[in-house]
């Protein structure tokens, strides 16, 4: 990726990238984690609704990433590489998601077995599931669109970027993802979320584009909410009997390749 490129008459001087250091950068993210942390808040304070303030802290996060690309006298595609990806790079990013699903799913059953999640939480967490047809149609706006929009902006397009600067892919993404997962404050989740990141940060690596790690990451919570929704709701009860090995064979499998795919795409540009 081009996090030291040389200036060239497309890209403007004022570029961060290329004139902010490392502390600077990363207090631009903590401004972009509290904006999002508080207009969560609030809206949750004003609604009650989990699905709409993560929305609410989308918006917020994707309006100021654009402000400051704008005030640097560039575009989001510019300072963020949230581009226009073609349709192989989108097709290709969410097969890397949907075959992400065994391994990830097998990663999160340690953690649930680690640190069960409580009854509480899973009736609070069914509580706000959406009912009524545009209560639903809000909160897959909310945790498939915005909310992965803002989170990619945040762990890939920021943090992931400047610790790329000083290491290499692997420990940026473990990095990143490690803070991305325990950001969400679900230790249940946490093995899960850090393989979900590092998987978003090779996507994002691989393609140069950030929108296709978003996309992934859409991927990702569209399967998710569909599958609880048409449970019923989450449920206590962890899985039974390991994962079959053909299956996570085949998964990582898919999954290697469409990343190998993505790789040799973005070298062949």
């Amino acid at each position: 990726m081009d996090h030291d490129r040389p200036p060239t008459p497309e890209v403007p001087l004022r570029d961060p990238w290329l004139t902010w250091g490392s502390g600077r950068l990363l207090l631009l993210t903590l401004a972009a984690l509290m904006l999002n942390g508080g207009a969560q808040g609030a809206a949750y304070g004003m609604t009650k609704n989990i699905f709409f303030s993560v929305g609410a802290g989308g918006v917020l996060v994707v309006i100021f990433a654009g402000l400051f690309s704008q005030a640097q006298g560039m575009t989001s595609a510019q300072v963020f590489h949230l581009d226009r990806p073609g349709w192989v790079v989108a097709g290709l990013a969410i097969v890397a998601s949907l075959s992400s699903q065994v391994p990830a799913g097998l990663l999160t059953s340690i953690s649930a077995q680690l640190k069960p999640p409580s009854e509480q939480w899973i009736d609070f967490y069914n509580s706000h599931l959406p009912t009524g047809g545009l209560e639903t149609g809000l909160a897959y706006a909310s945790v498939v669109v915005l909310g992965p929009l803002a989170e990619e902006l945040i762990y890939r397009g920021l943090l992931y970027r400047i610790f790329r600067r000083h290491w290499g892919v692997l420990p940026s993404a473990v990095l990143s993802a490690l803070i991305f997962g325990l950001a969400h404050g679900e230790p249940w989740y946490l093995f899960g979320l850090v393989g979900l990141g590092v998987l978003f940060a090779l996507v994002y690596e691989y393609s140069g584009s950030l929108t296709a790690a978003a996309v992934a990451h859409a991927a990702h919570n569209a399967f998710g909410m569909t599958v609880i929704i048409g449970d019923g709701g989450m449920s206590a009860d962890l899985p039974e009997g390991p994962v079959p090995w053909v299956w996570l064979i085949l998964s990582l499998s898919v999954l290697a390749g469409v990343l190998l795919r993505l790789r040799s795409s973005r070298r062949q540009a």
